[in-house]
């Protein structure tokens, strides 16, 4: 998850580097870069008092919180090259549009566990990805 309270270029990159060094590539990743505010929660709190929302703001619609330090558009450049890069991350947005995708994922694993094949789901997400890169 990138943009959350005191994100900054540098944490990003931290998070970046712990996601190329540390993460197997087996495991799947997937990159959020917008925490989404409730009302009456602490990041309601923080966003007022940064000034991107105020006391009357309308939750109805979904509002989103990015850190004041650091530009979304930086987080967004960098999620793109980190889902680009690594065949095991994707970006959630991704898996929103690909929805059907993953239902088809989903039922695969199911076939696969029944069949007593006990690689996890995200292995076959994994494999799908590399073959979308190569596509």
């Amino acid at each position: 998850m990138f943009g959350g309270p005191g994100e900054t270029r540098e944490t990003v990159e931290e998070t970046i580097d712990f996601i190329v060094n540390s993460i197997p590539r087996k495991h799947l990743v997937v990159c959020v870069s917008a925490i989404r505010i409730f009302k009456d929660t602490q990041l309601e709190k923080i966003a007022i008092k940064e000034g991107q929302i105020n006391e009357n703001t309308d939750f109805l619609k979904p509002v989103f919180y990015c850190s004041n330090d650091v530009q979304s558009e930086y987080i967004q450049s960098r999620i793109r090259w980190t889902t680009t890069n690594l065949p095991n991350c994707l970006p959630l947005e991704d898996i929103k549009i690909r929805g059907i995708k993953k239902l088809i994922l989903g039922l695969t694993y199911m076939y696969l566990k029944l069949t007593r094949n006990s690689n996890p789901m995200w292995v076959y997400i994994i494999k799908m990805n590399n073959l979308k890169r190569r596509a």
